[in-house]
């Protein structure tokens, strides 16, 4: 199969592909930049047809389009991991259109700011079912669907992403024309499932946990989609998902941080301990039980005596801290303290474990009542 490593495709354009055309072809594209490419008609940066292309840390920006102006598919099923697609338009699928039996498999995606003046801001789908892991939708516009459009019997699958602050819909059906169906699970949709239209079209399969919270994004205006420390969507994610029969996440514990993936294109790495100079890199913190009803027990470890204040801080998932429990009895070792959550409401919180002024642990629990 051919490659196209390390290089910048730019300024051209054509009726099909303004930057790239693939007719029956499977090449590899690792470390490319398609940008300001135009198509008149379809695929404003990449147009496949009947083709199996493999897109591996590619940034596809700025290309326009009648038809899926980043990229194109029709009757292919390309590999994107790794994979930017952020600030181009089109009439109909703005960031990605996948039409005649297209199933793309997407991991660690950004898709972002793409615009459609019709339908399918993000991603539009016509007959096709692309498969969707880690990967963050965002910012997005278009007349329906500014997350994802879907028509003519589509079903795509969607686990440990987010969906947050497309317009004027995360998710759209066509009211005719085929129907669709949508599985979502371990994903972070704004509105939730009834904030999905189907138009009395679909069937959306709303399987377990999912949230629908502010992800809190390092700096959404410039781009930046990485989670910030409170972000509910830190370890609420899943290593494995098996659905109708199939295995749509099977990830190996080297491929995350903490005890769970997190939701979106980007894994938080945790708080940076470099300059600490305590000599202690586990903690143990956790809480049982979690989720909880009113109470819960927090539970650390101290390995070393050198400690003079420890505590406990309570976050919103706003990053606001809403309560504290000052730690004056400790011992080295197992330690445990009882935590009452009469006066917060139902919601995600984070806890932080604060020792000699320094934050060395946060973990997240949620309270239902």
């Amino acid at each position: 199969s051919p490659s196209l490593n390390n290089v910048t495709i730019t300024g051209n354009s054509a009726d099909y592909g303004g930057g790239i055309y693939c007719d029956e072809s499977s090449p590899s594209l690792e470390s490319v930049t398609i940008t300001n490419n135009s198509a008149d008609d379809n695929g404003g940066g990449l147009n496949c047809a009947n083709s199996e292309l493999s897109l591996l840390n590619v940034t596809i920006n700025d290309n326009s389009a009648s038809g899926g102006g980043g990229i194109y598919c029709y009757d292919s099923s390309p590999s994107l991991v790794n994979v930017t697609i952020t600030n181009n338009s089109a009439g109909y699928g703005g960031g990605i259109y996948c039409s005649g039996d297209s199933n793309p498999s997407l991991v660690n995606v950004t898709i972002n700011d793409n615009s459609a003046s019709s339908n399918g801001g993000g991603i539009c789908c016509w007959f096709s079912s692309p498969s969707l892991e880690s990967v963050t939708i965002t910012g997005n516009s278009a007349d329906n669907g500014g997350g994802i459009y879907c028509h003519g019997d589509s079903n795509p699958s969607l686990v440990n992403c987010i969906l947050w602050n497309n317009s004027p819909q995360e998710i759209y059906f066509r009211e005719d024309y085929g129907h669709n169906s949508i599985m979502i699970a371990y994903s972070d949709i704004q509105g939730g499932e009834y904030g999905i239209v189907t138009n009395n079209n679909g069937t959306v399969y709303w399987e377990e946990g999912n949230i629908n919270a502010n992800p809190l994004f390092v700096d959404a205006e410039n781009g930046d989609y990485h989670l910030t420390e409170f972000s509910p969507c830190i370890d609420a994610g899943t290593a494995f998902f098996e659905w109708n029969g199939e295995i749509l996440v099977d990830m190996s514990e080297v491929e995350y941080v903490g005890f769970a993936p997190d939701m979106g294109a980007f894994e938080w790495e945790g708080v940076n301990t470099d300059n600490y100079e305590l000599e202690i890199t586990n903690y143990e913190l956790h809480n049982y039980p979690n989720p909880f009803n009113g109470a819960t027990t927090i539970s650390f470890s101290l390995t070393t005596n050198l400690h003079e204040k420890a505590r406990i801080e309570i976050y919103n998932v706003k990053g606001q801290i809403v309560d504290q429990l000052a730690i004056t009895n400790y011992e080295l070792g197992s330690n445990q303290v009882n935590y009452s959550a009469d006066k917060l409401s139902s919601g995600v919180y984070f806890y932080k474990l604060v020792v000699d002024g320094k934050a060395v642990d946060t973990k997240k629990m949620i309270l239902l009542k």
